[in-house]
């Protein structure tokens, strides 16, 4: 029975960590996604219509906090984006 249980805590905090990384990782990496992304738009939409593209996509100006719980929110119902 210890040994499951050894088992299980293991398996959550590896999870918990590659989760993590997963979200810190892009986050860290010079420049903004969301402007590289959607430089190709630039000339031909309004500034409405890219702001409605970055909340579409999930870009946010949110602290680093809260952007992480709702990336866990997300990844646990299962929203995992367009």
């Amino acid at each position: 029975m210890r040994y499951l249980l050894n088992r299980l805590v293991f398996f959550i905090v590896s999870v918990w960590a590659a989760v993590t990384i997963n979200f810190i990782l892009p986050r860290m990496m010079p420049g903004d996604p969301a402007q590289a992304m959607f430089a190709k738009f630039t000339n031909t939409l309004t500034p409405q219509a890219m702001h409605a593209l970055e909340l579409q996509f999930g870009f946010s100006n949110q602290p680093l906090i809260v952007q992480y719980f709702t990336y866990l929110k997300g990844l646990v119902t299962g929203n995992w984006g367009l």
